[in-house]
């Protein structure tokens, strides 16, 4: 993809949300699968603590917010990296929760 011409907001929540569901059928089969949980927005709905990613001219942002605060602010204009970000935070969780179940 070219640099110069990022996804959308929504082309990203379409593209990453695709992306995801392929995880699905064996995070369902251990028993560990757990919904993409990011808001796809310039923040989260009624500013609750949480993830968050955007598009705008400066690239892709991935946020977390925490106590009212952005607590973690990651900009990249690679797609890749973006979803890595994402896929590695939500795997992490999975796994986690497949370790504490056994």
């Amino acid at each position: 993809m070219d640099l110069d011409n990022l996804y959308t907001t929504i082309e990203l929540d379409k593209n990453l949300n695709a992306m995801y569901e392929r995880l699905k059928p064996l995070a369902v089969s251990d028993g560990i699968y757990k919904p993409l949980d990011i808001s796809f927005s310039t923040g989260t709905p009624q500013n609750k603590e949480g993830v968050y990613c955007y598009s705008d001219e400066n690239g892709y942002h991935y946020c977390y917010t925490e106590r009212g605060k952005v607590s973690m602010h990651k900009i990249t204009k690679d797609f890749f990296e973006l979803s890595y970000f994402i896929f590695n935070d939500q795997v992490f969780i999975m796994a986690s929760n497949m370790e504490t179940s056994l």
